[in-house]
């Protein structure tokens, strides 16, 4: 919601409102699909995704064209979008792997400084790095992005013989090759038991802060 809302703060903007030559009705539209993507990024959808592409993949896969199979494809392209950091070289996945860490540790102090349950994973005493991200690889982003792949290659295969252009490889994008090395080497991370390194903590306050800068100087724009 956050993200939805502050997306169409910044729209509202003449600077960057790229909906203003739209009519009233596609405007109406555009911000129905912008709200229906945003929000397909919750975890809470992530099994619902998973058994849904299962059921449409042995059943004869996703017609592209009804507006409904477009809008349940791009849904799980962007929630795809969402967790593969994971799926990124490792020097670029553990980077913001501790970035989101960082702020789960963040929110756990803000919990316990309310007297409020810390939610899991938030604990910022029993930080459980290697258990968390291994854990999210294996049991989350592997199963999702199989079906990911297999529904692409799938698509790239009906595609061919129908003669229509191919741009890429989907067999040669290695992505589970990838997630399965990473989980391997967060398993081998044995200076972590002590919660984010250091020079890692001081990448993300400055990170943070050019965020806040770069932010303020987006909403200041008349």
């Amino acid at each position: 919601n956050f993200h939805s809302a502050t997306a169409f703060e910044i729209i509202e903007n003449s600077s960057f409102n790229f909906l203003s030559s739209l009519s009233e009705a596609r405007k109406k539209e555009v911000r129905g699909l912008i709200i229906k993507f945003v929000l397909a990024t919750d975890m809470a959808h992530h099994f619902d995704f998973i058994s849904k592409m299962k059921n449409r993949l042995s059943t004869g896969g996703y017609d592209m064209e009804k507006v409904e199979d477009r809008v349940e494809v791009l849904k799980m392209a962007l929630h795809a979008a969402d967790i593969s950091n994971t799926a990124k070289p490792y020097h670029l996945c553990s980077r913001w792997a501790f970035r989101v860490l960082s702020e789960f540790f963040n929110q756990g102090d803000a919990e316990k400084d309310r007297g409020l349950p810390i939610s899991a994973m938030m604990d910022r005493s029993t930080p459980n790095i290697i258990k968390s991200q291994t854990g999210f690889i294996d049991f989350f982003v592997v199963p999702f992005f199989s079906l990911l792949e297999e529904y692409l290659v799938e698509n790239e295969k009906q595609r061919k013989e129908k003669g229509e252009a191919v741009h890429s490889d989907c067999a040669s994008f290695g992505l589970i090759k990838q997630l399965k090395s990473n989980s391997e080497t967060w398993k081998g991370r044995t200076d972590l038991e002590g919660g984010i390194p250091v020079d890692d903590v001081k990448e993300i306050e400055t990170w943070i802060s050019d965020m806040k800068a770069r932010r303020s100087a987006v909403m200041s724009i008349e």
